[in-house]
């Protein structure tokens, strides 16, 4: 039964729902498997600490999604699923305090994401995709706490409506290139940044309305 009418699922804050998730939700709000028509628009699993085992790919498949929730899912483990940049009309993205590791997928096909929360998330290693960037209607941006992530930033100029940008506590050690005008808060503190006092004066320049820590 794949609840063709379904809508929204709110399965948040159930500490004793225990096991992996099912592939099988990847079909759910779909009309039939053959002309899939996905009507799921919200999806929330967050804080279920006994959920465990890896996102299936599936999910991916729900491309009607504008929320997903799976933040404080501590016992799940494995990359975030490639798969998830299928999910053009996803607006909210949280994945806050999860077991996610290894590096992060390419995100710029996801065009529609206001809101993109990776923070605690220490087991997720290497540099941002550059595809970031490519996120025009971002708003905030949250990756504090994610000590893996590390290397340079990426300009994020074409995120031309982020206005909350938060870094702080992880491993970057270079400078973004560019940030948006948008931009009103920006905490880039406690990274092992090398740069120059002239490149932060140049960075700084174009940000007339914001409140930066470094």
């Amino acid at each position: 039964n794949r609840m063709p009418k379904l809508a929204k699922l709110y399965l948040y804050n159930n500490p004793n729902i225990t096991g992996t998730i099912p592939p099988s939700f990847g079909s759910l709000g779909h009309a039939s498997l053959t002309k899939a028509t996905p009507k799921l628009q919200e999806l929330y699993l967050g804080s279920n600490p006994q959920l465990l085992g890896t996102v299936p790919g599936e999910i991916g498949s729900l491309t009607a999604l504008e929320e997903l929730d799976m933040q404080g899912n501590t016992g799940v483990s494995g990359t975030i699923p490639r798969e998830f940049r299928k999910l053009t009309n996803l607006q909210q993205l949280y994945l806050s305090k999860a077991g996610f590791s290894g590096t992060l997928p390419e995100l710029g096909d996801m065009t529609s994401l206001t809101s993109l929360y990776l923070d605690r998330n220490p087991g997720i290693s290497g540099s941002l995709p550059n595809s970031i960037a490519q996120l025009k209607d971002l708003h905030r941006f949250d990756c504090f706490d994610s000590t893996g992530l590390s290397g340079s930033l990426p300009g994020l100029k074409g995120c031309s409506r982020l206005a909350q940008l938060d870094m702080q506590n992880c491993s970057f050690n270079q400078l973004p290139s560019s940030l948006p005008n948008s931009l009103t808060h920006a905490y880039l503190n406690n990274n092992p940044i090398n740069a120059f006092t002239s490149e932060l004066s140049d960075l700084l320049s174009s940000l007339p309305n914001q409140s930066l820590r470094i």
